[in-house]
């Protein structure tokens, strides 16, 4: 096999994998959804760890767990700026005419299976950074409290979706 053919073919099981994926029931996309995220946490400090000299010689576990926490912050925020402009600008039918979720009522009154799913992504998420944040990171002060709220309630916000399958909650949580 050249190099083509084996792009070609990693290309196709990707997206084999994304419609299995997307394709799940709620119950079951949210289940992966936090093996993939625990995943990705667990990746990460084994990289940071053989890559990063200040991540390795941190004196507490705690730190390193702060550490993380952040860094996949910053990996979820590039992610949901992209993943929010697709909902807004190419998820809605007809999308290749112009047609986005601020000027068809059709697209904004009903959400899609899609638009559920990239708010129970970001709720899988929150759950993670919770734990991370909260447990394995032990932070305490007035400003881990704000956050360990603003965790919590973004997790209980976020997977309410499921619930409600309307575009407003949905687009507003993506918001």
């Amino acid at each position: 096999m050249n190099t083509t053919e084996i792009s070609a073919q990693i290309k196709a099981e990707a997206l084999s994998f994304w419609d299995w994926f997307i394709g799940l029931d709620y119950v079951h996309f949210i289940l992966v959804d936090l093996s993939l995220w625990c995943a990705f946490g667990l990746i990460s400090h084994m990289l940071l760890t053989c890559l990063v000299k200040k991540y390795r010689t941190y004196p507490k576990f705690e730190d390193q767990m702060e550490f993380l926490n952040y860094f996949g912050s910053l990996f979820n925020a590039v992610m949901s700026i992209y993943i929010g402009y697709w909902a807004m600008f190419k998820s809605c039918d007809g999308w290749e005419n112009g047609v986005n979720m601020f000027n068809s009522e059709t697209c904004i009154k009903n959400a899609k299976p899609i638009h559920i799913k990239i708010c129970l992504n970001t709720g899988s998420y929150m759950l993670v950074d919770y734990i991370l944040f909260a447990i394995l990171a032990k932070q305490k002060g007035p400003l881990a409290t704000q956050i360990k709220i603003h965790h919590i309630l973004s997790v209980i916000i976020f997977y309410a979706t499921i619930e409600t399958e309307s575009a407003p909650a949905a687009f507003g949580c993506m918001a």
